[in-house]
């Protein structure tokens, strides 16, 4: 894995969702790279999410790519819409749906501090 995917995974480790945002344009990025995906400046900086976003997507997996996740099968894998402006993929309860609000935690699957997000009360 790049030393950029070892700080976002570091920063799930400690329970924080980590995205970057460019100083030169403002844009923001879950993918971690040197350079801002927009504009191509080389001044992104680490920002911390408020772990409150939107689900615009999900699925339900049934049959699992690893023994880890096959514990977990049958288990909802979700696109959620930070808050902040940037998507990122997470678990999440079953019963989640496209549009429901949730708060992001974190679950431990196998060595990894995996997202996991739970429906919260409308705003």
């Amino acid at each position: 894995m790049s030393e950029l995917g070892d700080h976002y995974w570091q920063g799930c480790a400690e329970g924080r969702i980590l995205y970057q945002q460019c100083a030169a344009c403002g844009r923001v990025q879950t993918y971690p790279r040197p350079f801002c995906h927009a504009c191509g400046a080389k001044s992104t900086e680490w920002r911390e999410s408020s772990r409150r976003g939107t689900v615009v997507g999900a699925t339900t997996v049934h049959r699992a790519p690893t023994e880890e996740f096959e514990r977990l099968a049958p288990y909802r894998l979700l696109l959620i819409d930070l808050v902040e402006g940037t998507r990122i993929m997470a678990h999440g309860d079953i019963e989640l749906a496209v549009n429901d609000p949730v708060n992001i935690e974190f679950r431990k699957v196998g060595d990894r501090n995996l997202p996991y997000c739970k429906r919260t009360a409308s705003t």
